[in-house]
């Protein structure tokens, strides 16, 4: 009798550690699901969005006319209504259907839109009220050597917008025309700008610097308003 209980009691133990072992197997991490997971990390990690720079809104190709929404004056030129593409950097074709964009009107890249880098065509002359007011997205805009005026309230609120490049040609900066923009560090005004509002400027960072020529209007308006200037 003690013989077959041992032999009862032996054969449980083996069926007892094999258990163990099945389950200390199932527990072990596979090192190959680990590297596949680690790996997937990594891509994600690496598939995340760059920063956009103003090197790459100069290189970027221009959208498609069928992007854009426009009014025709009748008059040779077109005035930009609308942007139904769904691109990050922006560059908008100086011809739409034969005719030049001339105008960027109220809201085209404001409030809503997910684009974040955008460049002008020398076609356009005017960059109408609130033409990108509100668009939180906004970081770089390059103009075009044709832009005479930016409108009122223009850039107003796009607190991520940190590139402003502006060029000779620019005459009229307007009530708020760059206001609220708390990211923009630095903002070169070509000599040509001689008409600007009191205004232009309200809100932007206390660490702001306005560059241009000495002696030129821009000079003048910073150290009327308090604004660092640093001459170029």
């Amino acid at each position: 009798m003690k013989k077959i209980l041992l032999m009862f009691f032996a054969f449980t133990m083996v069926l007892y550690i094999a258990g163990c072992g099945a389950k200390e197997e199932e527990n072990t991490p596979n090192n190959d699901n680990q590297n596949q997971t680690e790996n997937n990390g990594n891509n994600e990690s690496n598939n995340d969005s760059k920063e956009i720079t103003v090197e790459d809104v100069m290189n970027a190709p221009e959208n498609p006319e069928s992007d854009f929404v426009v009014v025709d004056h009748g008059n040779g030129d077109v005035e930009l209504l609308g942007y139904e593409g769904t691109d990050e950097i922006v560059v908008i074709p100086e011809i739409w259907n034969g005719k030049k964009i001339t105008t960027i009107s109220p809201y085209v890249f404001g409030v809503n839109s997910a684009v974040k880098a955008i460049k002008l065509p020398n076609s356009v002359t005017l960059v109408g009220e609130f033409a990108f007011a509100g668009n939180e997205n906004l970081e770089i805009v390059v103009f075009g050597s044709g832009v005479k005026e930016i409108g009122n309230s223009a850039f107003q609120g796009c607190t991520n917008l940190h590139d402003l490049i502006l060029k000779e040609g620019l005459v009229k900066i307007g009530h708020a025309g760059v206001g609220g923009c708390t990211n923009l560090k630095y903002l070169n005004v070509p000599e040509t700008v001689t008409d600007i509002s009191h205004m232009a400027f309200y809100a932007c960072p206390d660490d702001f610097v306005l560059a241009g020529k000495a002696g030129s209007t821009i000079e003048a308006y910073a150290k009327d308003k308090g604004i660092t200037f640093e001459a170029n």
